[in-house]
């Protein structure tokens, strides 16, 4: 059976668990969990924030440059023809 030590959660949330020693001189088990990673690698990085930011623009503008709604619904129907009995878009008219 291989030793093992306690470790405290590195994130701060004060959970403990039990991890293999080899693990910790490897430097892993750090964590409770992949969550509590997460959320300290959040913290570090800021990964996630930048990557919603950039998502978030680009959609902006993909959405405002590309098929400008202007409420006409024919302007749309030669590009998708929309089958009434299931609700599936189908791309037939191209």
């Amino acid at each position: 059976m291989p030793s093992k030590v306690e470790i405290t959660c590195k994130c701060g949330c004060g959970r403990k668990r039990m991890v293999r020693t080899a693990d910790v001189k490897r430097g892993w088990g750090k964590f409770f969990n992949k969550s509590c990673k997460a959320k300290e690698q959040e913290k570090r990085t800021g990964q996630m924030k930048n990557y919603l930011k950039r998502r978030d623009n680009q959609a902006t503008t993909f959405s405002s440059n590309f098929l400008p709604y202007n409420g006409d619904v024919e302007v749309y129907d030669d590009l998708f023809d929309i089958d009434e009995m299931d609700g599936h878009f189908s791309n037939e008219g191209n």
